[in-house]
């Protein structure tokens, strides 16, 4: 999993016997394909490190996911505030998972599952306040 090796690096510098004493921020993120001609692809991830997380994707580093080998990507939505790992991923399923369902374009339907899942997030019984960092829409 590059996400965890990712996480390992991507603390404060605090450290015990060369163990991190710190735990990384975890965010996901929306992908929008930049190719007209690709009806507006999208792709839902979490990591630790966004920015080179989304060079690994537009194949400038190894390591993208195999969905979006060969294409161009721009990071539309950037979420963060998560309690850690198993929060990220949580909420990046619900994420992929709200918007097969809903209306519209692959994008639409992502915006719409978000909306839905932001307001919804704290009364499933987490406590994290997420943020969305960035949204270019």
């Amino acid at each position: 999993m590059q996400d965890a090796e990712e996480a390992a690096e991507d603390t404060s510098g605090n450290t015990v016997g060369g163990i991190s004493t710190s735990s990384p921020n975890w965010y996901c993120y929306l992908l929008v394909n930049t190719s007209a001609s690709q009806n507006r692809r999208t792709y839902i991830g979490a990591t630790v490190n966004p920015d080179r997380r989304l060079r690994q994707h537009n194949g400038d580093l190894v390591g993208g996911a195999r969905a979006t080998h060969g294409k161009k990507w721009r990071r539309a939505v950037l979420i963060g505030g998560f309690g850690g790992e198993r929060e990220a991923l949580r909420f990046e399923w619900w994420w992929k998972r709200l918007s097969r369902g809903a209306p519209g374009s692959p994008l639409e339907a992502r915006m719409h599952a978000l909306s839905g899942l932001m307001a919804d997030w704290s009364q499933q019984g987490y406590t994290s306040q997420l943020v969305v960092l960035e949204n270019s829409i």
